[in-house]
């Protein structure tokens, strides 16, 4: 689908604290993330937040009037926005959990994780006394040293900070959504690789411009599906995408791309399904005939043993370990694991052998057994070409 190719980008967040995915007891379920990069374009910030503000009431809102952010220097220079070491991590996370555990009188909004600082975001519903404050931000930051943090507040800041430097665009917010929207099909078995038919949905203020973006669509592989008139004078337009797999990447790109044409209109996206889609025993052989003939035409020998990379997903971390020890004790080596976008982790290992489609099917179903007892399942395979 060339048209969306510009629209392509990194969609490889990498969160580094599971508590926003698995619903940390003190934090709601609407706790989400997205990458943002400065007016500047040369700084990249992870932005977590709860999604859930933008539910509150003004009147909620107005009982936080008052902007309070709390700087955090890293002990190191990170990488990718991903805080890595032990000691970091227990650093913010006390910060975090004194924020989502503090008083009725604290909202804990969101917070920035750049290269070098972690920004704590909250609201308060004011202080008599100015000892109040200063006894708040010495309680919420009593495990990081005093000349470790900085401070600003904002008095009568009305949620303005929040709006401007926090809350999602139009282009993340549909993003977070699609990633929950994937994230909970892979939880239901989808691998989202195998092609089917996605409906996306809008609703238009009038008939004006719904013929253009119809149009605009339809000439890009899609198929308008349903057309009408509600009851409230608005019209809804469904269009389909037959034989398209919804990889987030692809997800991400064809909804910026929608949204992008829609600036402008009265119309607005409200969304897409599609059927969940399980792959079978015959299916995934399938798929490895068909990955082993893309390396037959690219002059592959298969005479040659050589490291295959092994990809396993789990939806938390408590099977990882057992795991890895198992297949390790089968002459496989770990070569890395981490947490994923979406919360899950994955590991990859790797086993040299030459790959063969027998081999594959045998050392794929072998680690399948090794999984049927956890949370976690196998995610694909990958080799270097050796030519004869």
């Amino acid at each position: 689908m060339k048209f969306i190719d510009k629209f392509k980008k990194s969609n490889n967040i990498i969160i580094d604290e599971e508590r926003i995915f698995q619903n940390v007891e003190t934090f709601s379920n609407n706790w989400n993330a997205y990458s943002a990069t400065s007016a500047s374009g040369d700084i990249d910030y992870l932005i977590s937040l709860d999604m859930e503000i933008d539910n509150l009431s003004e009147e909620t809102k107005k009982q936080y009037p008052h902007l309070f952010q709390v700087n955090v220097p890293h002990l190191k220079k990170t990488k990718d926005r991903i805080v890595g070491s032990k000691k970091e991590l227990a650093r913010l996370h006390a910060i975090e959990d004194g924020l989502s555990c503090a008083s009725d009188d604290v909202k804990y909004v969101g917070k920035i994780t750049g290269e070098n600082t972690t920004a704590f975001v909250f609201y308060h519903n004011g202080f008599e006394e100015e000892d109040e404050f200063e006894q708040l931000i010495g309680e919420l930051m009593k495990h990081v040293k005093s000349n470790e943090y900085t401070y600003w507040r904002n008095l009568n800041d009305n949620f303005s900070h929040y709006e401007d430097c926090i809350a999602p665009g139009i282009y993340s917010r549909q993003q977070i959504l699609n990633r929950v929207q994937c994230a909970s099909m892979e939880s239901m078995g989808d691998s989202l690789t195998k092609p089917r038919s996605i409906t996306f949905s809008f609703i238009f203020n009038s008939a004006t411009h719904i013929d253009k973006i119809a149009n605009d669509l339809c000439e890009k592989d899609f198929r308008e599906s349903r057309r009408e008139e509600a009851e409230d004078g608005k019209y809804q337009l469904e269009l389909i995408l037959e034989g398209y797999a919804p990889d987030l990447e692809d997800i991400n790109a064809i909804t910026d791309y929608i949204i992008s044409i829609l600036e402008g209109t009265d119309g607005y996206f409200t969304g897409w399904n599609c059927p969940i889609t399980i792959l079978d025993e015959n299916e995934r052989r399938l798929m490895n005939q068909s990955q082993i003939a893309q390396m037959e035409k690219s002059g592959e020998s298969f005479t040659t043993a050589r490291d295959i990379d092994f990809f396993l997903i789990f939806g938390s971390n408590n099977h990882i370990d057992k795991t890895a020890n198992d297949l390790v004790a089968r002459s496989f080596r770990e070569v890395g694991r981490g947490q994923m976008e979406d919360g899950k982790f994955c590991l990859e290992l790797v086993l040299e052998d030459i790959p063969k489609e027998e081999n594959i099917n045998r050392i794929i179903d072998d680690i399948n057994d090794l999984l049927k007892d956890t949370d976690g399942y196998f995610d694909g395979w990958g080799c270097t070409i050796c030519k004869a």
